[in-house]
């Protein structure tokens, strides 16, 4: 087990290379919002990897790095680009349930209970990139599209962890509702997912927003969004 755990940080390691290699593709074809969103998803990969980092120590474990893999650095465009993502992430999921199937076998429940999280995490990871893939299929080759697109992920910005806000009108105590159960996610829908990055917390959060409360947010920050979070008024996991 202690193995397979290591060898999840060295593929969780090398997915945030990945998409730092993605995000810079995209740098210099001047798509910044699709350079961005995958920039903080590199940013997420870390964080993953040092989960597993942590982990391992926790129960008594020996972390051993290995060399991390030079990632690909040449696509034929944009859609290429989110299918590999797609790809891959499929194949962390893949990893990660070999992994949970090791600690059944085991009788392993620490790893189990700790593994679950990720697990739900790569549905949710496979939903969202696969949407991005459809939306790309119905661009097609329209460079208008695909400028309104990037435009759309530039608001990915707002990056990470769970809890959920609905914005109607400004962003303040009175906006709260429980979005999350009256609404089913899906990439850009009424309610838009994002992950806001809180400066005053310096952490991230995961929001639920409409568009009028996402523009109240770009415009006046997050200070609002932090005493929220800082009350208790929004739980974040």
């Amino acid at each position: 087990m202690e193995a397979a755990l290591n060898n999840q940080v060295n593929k969780e390691m090398f997915s945030s290379y990945l998409y730092l290699s993605m995000s810079a593709y995209f740098d210099s074809k001047n798509l910044n919002g699709m350079s961005q969103w995958m920039k903080l998803q590199s940013q997420e990969e870390y964080e993953h990897a040092m989960k597993f980092y942590d982990f391992i120590l926790r129960v008594g474990g020996e972390v051993k790095l290995a060399a991390i893999d030079a990632p690909q650095t040449e696509w034929e465009g944009p859609l290429a680009i989110f299918e590999d993502s797609l790809n891959h992430e499929r194949y962390i999921s893949k990893s990660i349930h070999e992994i949970m199937d090791l600690a059944v076998e085991e009788k392993d429940h620490p790893t189990k209970s700790f593994l679950q999280w990720f697990v739900d995490e790569q549905v949710e990871e496979e939903d969202t990139v696969q949407q991005i893939v459809e939306n790309f299929k119905m661009i097609g080759d329209s460079k208008g599209g695909l400028f309104m697109f990037d435009r759309e992920l530039d608001l990915e910005k707002f990056m990470s962890r769970k809890c959920e806000l609905t914005g109607i009108g400004p962003i303040t105590g009175s906006s709260i509702s429980h979005a999350h159960n009256k609404t089913k996610r899906r990439f850009l829908p009424n309610l838009h997912k994002k992950k806001i990055w809180v400066k005053e917390l310096n952490r991230f959060v995961t929001v639920k927003l409409s568009s009028k409360a996402l523009k109240t947010l770009a415009k006046n920050g997050t200070s609002e969004l932090a005493k929220l979070v800082q009350t208790k008024k929004i739980k974040v996991s």
